[in-house]
């Protein structure tokens, strides 16, 4: 985990948020491609790295973790 501080988000104008009600998960992308690695970062948040590059966070069960 100590390795996920040094991740790189390259171009923001990629960023797109997304949320699946059906599955109480929330996407957050930052650009295109398949991770070369999948991270569980927290209670139900994992982070999919590319090439050092931080591509994406998943956060499942998203309402409980906002408090909502």
């Amino acid at each position: 985990m100590e390795g996920l501080k040094n991740l790189v988000v390259e171009d923001l104008s990629k960023l797109w948020i997304e949320y699946d009600r059906n599955t109480d998960t929330l996407y957050i992308s930052f650009g295109e491609g398949e991770p070369d690695e999948s991270v569980l970062i927290g209670d139900n948040i994992i982070a999919n790295i590319r090439e050092g590059r931080l591509i994406s966070i998943i956060v499942t069960d998203f309402s409980r973790l906002a408090g909502l």
